[in-house]
């Protein structure tokens, strides 16, 4: 059996027509293509496009809300609470990492809690 070799550039286009064709906006589907490539290029391939089954299945089986939008909810200064009613989990973290990001940039640390996201991915994207 030969190796089959995709372009990654292809590969998250696919990836992004798919999700959008599921009802997710450009962008979030443009974000999910992005993380399960990323995990591929790194060789974590149980967190790449052997995914797309599974979260397929979720939105199937309502565990993952393609149309889903996280809610920022504040809590102190330097922390906050993502609700994320079933979003995207590459959406969702990639959204908290950067909210983190630009209030420990005002307070000198960003804390926050993901809540009821979809699956994450791979997790080692949101600290890369």
């Amino acid at each position: 059996m030969s190796d089959i070799r995709v372009d990654q550039a292809e590969l998250a286009r696919f990836f992004t027509d798919l999700f959008v064709a599921k009802g997710m906006t450009a962008d979030g589907a443009a974000t999910v293509a992005e993380v399960l490539v990323w995990a591929n290029l790194r060789a974590v391939d149980s967190h790449g496009a052997m995914r797309i089954q599974s979260y397929l299945d979720q939105i199937r089986k309502g565990e993952f809300d393609p149309k889903a939008e996280p809610k920022l909810r504040p809590l102190m200064p330097a922390t906050f609470v993502l609700d994320c009613a079933k979003a995207a989990g590459p959406v969702s973290m990639l959204a908290a990492a950067q909210h983190a990001i630009d209030i420990a940039d005002k307070y000198g640390v960003g804390v926050g809690i993901v809540s009821d996201a979809a699956h994450t991915g791979a997790i080692g994207r949101y600290a890369h």
